[in-house]
């Protein structure tokens, strides 16, 4: 190391306060920066809450959802039922009526033949018993048909 002159300054002043200028700036810049990172975990605090806000919104909506769907699904009115004696009655009675429409001098109907597909769920709980098919199983192709000929009761007199 070479000797050090007392005459000469051991540094340059320029030099140093252009150092200095860029601490201070590096400073300011230091605080800025701290300011910004202070700012964003502030605002990423308040984003993690509306998140966490927003799944338990999901998280109860999924539940009503669900509620939802099973009321849906299994609906609180109980399947109409029909006994085979009421619905033999009750064709009996469409007869009866449709009778009871014609003029009597042409003597009534008749039923010559009848055909029935029944189509529907059969409950045995409480003696047979005729249920219509679940909201799920109903389709044109689970429809009952009732087919039946109506003829004329006519009664004919021989005459001697």
């Amino acid at each position: 190391m070479p000797p050090i002159d007392p005459k000469k300054p051991l540094a340059d002043l320029g030099k140093l306060e252009k150092i200095s200028l860029e601490l201070n700036e590096a400073n300011a810049r230091i605080k800025t920066l701290a300011a910004e990172l202070g700012n964003a975990k502030k605002s990423l605090a308040g984003k993690d809450l509306e998140i966490e806000q927003a799944r338990a919104t999901i998280s109860r909506l999924t539940v009503e959802i669900s509620g939802l769907k099973d009321r849906l699904g299994k609906p609180d009115v109980a399947s109409p039922k029909m006994r085979f004696e009421d619905f033999a009655k009750t064709l009996r009675g469409a007869v009866e009526k449709l009778n009871g429409e014609i003029r009597p001098e042409l003597g009534g109907m008749r039923i010559d033949s009848m055909e029935v597909e029944l189509k529907s769920g059969v409950d045995i709980s409480d003696g047979v018993k005729l249920t219509q098919l679940e909201s799920a199983a109903l389709s044109p192709e689970s429809v009952s048909t009732f087919r039946f000929t109506l003829h004329p009761a006519v009664s004919i007199k021989i005459s001697e």
